[in-house]
């Protein structure tokens, strides 16, 4: 008669095996450096903006609303006007206002051009 060994099963923590734990925590670790890595550029591609005279809340204001379907993008800009009424603010004065965009006096206005799709 063999005696065959059989494999005692391995030891759970909190329900999940030992083995998968390190597995999880592993993948976890390594996904974390990529995070940081990307932070690190994004930081830097942010950094360079602003260097050059982006402005960050604004450009990313800007981007969110271009990623808006129609739809919820007009009723983004109809809330918002609603809200600055109720606060007493007009966004768009100062865009008219001749003193600040000495480029936009009458006769001298560019012409509209169609942004490009997306």
């Amino acid at each position: 008669m063999s005696k065959e060994k059989t494999k005692e099963p391995e030891a759970t923590f909190a329900g999940m095996q030992r083995s998968k734990l390190e597995a999880a925590a592993s993948t976890m670790d390594a996904l974390e450096t990529k995070i940081a890595t990307i932070r690190g550029e994004l930081g830097n591609a942010v950094k360079d903006f602003e260097d050059r005279g982006g402005d960050k809340a604004a450009f990313k204001l800007a981007r969110k609303i271009d990623a808006m379907e129609k739809t919820k993008r007009d009723d983004f800009w109809s809330n918002l006007n609603a809200y600055l009424d109720a606060f007493g603010t007009f966004a768009q004065q100062e865009l008219f206002d001749p003193s600040k965009n000495p480029e936009l006096i009458p006769n001298k206005m560019p012409i509209y051009v169609e942004p490009a799709k997306h």
